[in-house]
């Protein structure tokens, strides 16, 4: 019965995880295309600076850079920041600025000790940009058209002097679909009741889309503070909103959408980079973490397999099946809660427990980088993980 009784704890565990999950989507509001039209013909006279730091990013710049100069009814200046790539990434974006003059690039900035290379970009391109505004936007975002436009309206509106959109995630890889669950469990750690009180210094932020008066990045001293962090988009949105301004985040899965990963390797270890970052700064909690995805994951999954295995002649091994199977349908069903964020495929997500193998996998790996070496390793590069 023991067995049975883990069911029933991970049925309990999975269904508070999604309540809050449903919670924390319905207190954040969402910005979807319905709310642009009314203003699509109205010229914004303020400029927008533009600046996306792209490392390694051939497959997505030219489409991102696309996206961004559609827009229409704004003046924008455009900033590439070629972060020390090993592709043609450079050469794409220098395509781009010989036949747009809005568009300039900068290559390769020094790296300075203490700065991580994505911060160090941010930090170049906005220094070179001559915006009333800020956006800061990753190489592989589309920006749907008048996003830009309508973020500016927003923040107009309601006073915020910083302003973030969550993306769509687009999950077509079957690794990817495999870690639904942990993304569903991230959005619930994530999305804080307090992100926008402000007495308290919770704040969320996607590095996809960070809108910000250029007079209030730059008197908090622009990254220079966060500069070392790796989770710089949420870093730097509670060091805005710790020094006294306002900070607005949104949902916009109509607006900006992204393909985080493009091979499957990629997407299996995709978490290392974050896994020890989950206990802020306390990289031992990502231990329990994987123990919890086993413990949520694996007994439905061995109640299901055991009773098979056993020929569903006896009352015990149909009991088990039935158990397992009722488990495991309630955590997908509750999957599709998220799929306005993760436009996951649902076949692919069938086989959502093995998440808990990729989780364990990357956390060992995690743990051997950052004790044998004191680093994780991102798109080529070793990055310094805190104690």
């Amino acid at each position: 019965m023991i067995v049975l009784a883990l069911c029933a704890l991970s049925f309990l565990l999975w269904a508070f995880i999604s309540g809050f999950l449903f919670l924390a989507l319905k207190r954040v509001p969402e910005l979807s295309l319905s709310h642009i039209p009314a203003h699509q013909d109205r010229r914004i006279t303020s400029r927008v600076s533009v600046v996306i730091p792209a490392r390694n990013e051939e497959q997505d710049l030219a489409d991102s850079l696309n996206s961004i100069l559609a827009q229409k009814g704004i003046e924008l200046e455009v900033i590439v920041v070629n972060d020390h790539s090993s592709d043609r990434t450079g050469q794409i974006a220098e395509s781009f600025a010989k036949s747009d003059p809005r568009v300039q690039v900068i290559h390769d900035p020094p790296l300075l000790p203490g700065w991580l290379g994505k911060c160090n970009a941010l930090q170049h391109g906005a220094m070179a940009a001559t915006g009333e505004y800020l956006l800061f936007s990753d190489a592989d975002i589309i920006h749907k058209p008048g996003d830009i436009a309508a973020s500016l309206l927003l923040k107009e509106k309601l006073g915020y002097d910083l302003l973030s959109f969550m993306p769509k995630f687009l999950i077509n890889l079957f690794w990817e679909s495999v870690m639904v669950p942990m993304y569903f469990m991230g959005i619930v750690l994530y999305l804080t009741p307090r992100i926008e009180d402000p007495k308290y210094s919770e704040a969320a932020a996607s590095g996809a889309f960070i809108l910000v008066d250029s007079s209030v990045f730059r008197s908090v001293g622009g990254f220079e503070k966060v500069r070392g962090e790796m989770y710089d988009d949420v870093t730097f949105a509670k060091l805005v909103k710790q020094s006294g301004f306002k900070v607005g985040f949104r949902l916009a899965p109509d607006l900006i959408q992204v393909q985080l990963f493009k091979k499957n390797q990629e997407a299996f270890w995709g978490t290392t980079k974050n896994v020890l970052m989950v206990g802020k700064g306390k990289p031992w909690v990502a231990v329990p973490a994987s123990l919890l995805s086993l413990l949520l994951f694996g007994p439905p999954l061995y109640a299901v397999c055991s009773g098979a295995l056993a020929g569903l002649t006896e009352g015990k091994a149909i009991l088990f099946f039935i158990s397992g199977l009722a488990v495991y349908g309630f955590q997908y069903a509750s999957l599709f809660l998220s799929r306005r964020i993760f436009r996951f495929q649902w076949f692919k997500a069938l086989f959502f427990p093995l998440s808990a193998v990729v989780a364990t996998c990357c956390i060992t790996r995690a743990f051997y980088l950052y004790l044998t070496k004191g680093v994780i390793l991102w798109r080529g590069r070793k990055i310094k993980v805190k104690p």
